[in-house]
């Protein structure tokens, strides 16, 4: 779930319920879909059928988008990236070096119509994770190294736990995944990843601050995002949630999950306004995530 202003959002659903324009009706078989919301959430289209095997994506504004697909068969895993220019109403295939076309990529971010990042597992090794971006909307990418150290627990696809922010070309953030245990630690770089500064790990160790909690290796959906160089925040899916919200670059973070149930995405305009999406509502806030008021689907239906 994504909001690039305060009207226009998007959200990937996958259930057995389909969603309408009003409330969800489960009469109807599973939803693979892709949603659009041009009134801030309060009411949802559903968009024509997105590409096959979508991983996950990012809009840019109310009409560029990116997204990544993943399939895997008996010769191995086949990634791919989709742009759109209308919204989500259509996509096109770009071009992807086969390193990274034969890897378990994700969709890291996008800016406007010709830069995107991914992540990759370096020569098919997913205990080893790289970076790649193109400027040039997909004709030719760039491998970068990533700060994750390696984590050899991590063998048969890329962790979710690898989840990043690039708030311009230079200033970015990256959350990795240590081990097989549920540990993770976020670095930061303000020169394009030239140099990595470690901002905090999951226990706090190495006299960093400590992480909010973060899930068991066994499930769950992280993201990462910025409004700015000091205000962010972190969802993690599952029972530990989110969002938990910074306001100094990521070094410490604050608890601002709602008290019956946690979220396991969040997008967020500027430090005050945002949107968490939880298993089955959608809620906003307008100061920063004190307070979260249900408005998707609609109390009483």
């Amino acid at each position: 779930m994504q909001f690039v202003d305060e009207n226009d959002g998007w959200a990937f659903v996958f259930s057995g319920h389909q969603l309408t324009a009003t409330a969800p009706t489960p009469e109807k078989p599973v939803c693979q879909c892709l949603m659009a919301s041009h009134d801030g959430g309060r009411s949802w289209q559903q968009l024509p059928p997105p590409p096959d095997y979508l991983q996950n994506f990012r809009f840019v504004n109310d009409h560029v988008g990116w997204a990544a697909t993943g399939t895997t068969d008996t010769a191995g895993f086949h990634s791919g990236v989709v742009r759109t220019t209308d919204g989500g109403v259509s996509w096109q295939a770009m071009n992807l070096p086969s390193e990274i076309a034969s890897s378990p990529a994700a969709l890291l971010d996008a800016k406007g119509e010709r830069t995107s990042w991914l992540s990759f597992c370096l020569q098919g090794d997913c205990s080893r994770r790289a970076l790649a971006v193109t400027y040039d909307g997909g004709s030719t990418w760039k491998s970068l190294a990533s700060p994750c150290p390696s984590s050899p627990g991590i063998q048969d696809r890329l962790s979710q736990y690898f989840v990043g922010y690039f708030l311009s070309e230079s200033e970015w953030w990256i959350l990795c995944r240590l081990g097989d245990r549920g540990g993770a630690a976020l670095y930061r770089t303000s020169d394009g990843g030239a140099q990595w500064v470690p901002l905090a790990q999951s226990t706090g160790a190495a006299g960093l601050p400590a992480l909010p909690p973060l899930l068991s290796p066994s499930g769950g959906w992280s993201h990462i995002g910025f409004v700015n160089p000091n205000d962010g925040w972190i969802t993690i899916g599952g029972a530990s949630g989110g969002p938990f919200v910074t306001h100094d670059g990521g070094m410490t973070w604050k608890d601002t999950r709602p008290l019956d149930v946690a979220a396991n995405t969040a997008s967020f305009l500027h430090d005050k306004y945002g949107w968490a999406l939880t298993g089955s509502s959608l809620l906003s806030t307008d100061d920063g995530g004190a307070s979260w008021h249900q408005i998707y689907p609609p109390k009483g239906r």
